[in-house]
């Protein structure tokens, strides 16, 4: 997961203005931590997560408003809630004490 990764997934056009989306980067890796996905899926490098990251990200970019779309709450909820609980799943250590809740 890099901001050049991100930018490649968003299909920003060379020459773009950085710092905004910059700012939705580093706002949904801060999110994705903050709503309890576990670090060993970050130390882990996972796909799932990254995407989950960069697809949270772009949505910010593209809309930079506070309007709600259901769909992408419902999607989004639903990879968080995969996310979070992945680690027990699949018996990476950390899980139990890592989770957080689905609010």
């Amino acid at each position: 997961m890099t901001f050049e990764g991100f930018k490649d997934y968003a299909g920003l056009l060379p020459g773009v203005s950085d710092s905004t989306a910059q700012l939705c980067y580093d706002a949904a890796i801060e999110h994705a931590h903050g709503v309890g996905i576990p670090q060993a899926l970050f130390d882990a490098d996972n796909p799932k997560l990254t995407l989950y990251v960069y697809a949270i990200a772009a949505h910010w970019y593209d809309k930079r408003s506070f309007e709600t779309d259901g769909y992408v709450q419902r999607e989004s909820s639903k990879m968080r809630r995969e996310l979070m609980y992945m680690t027990a799943r699949e018996g990476v250590a950390g899980s139990e004490e890592e989770g957080g809740t689905d609010g």
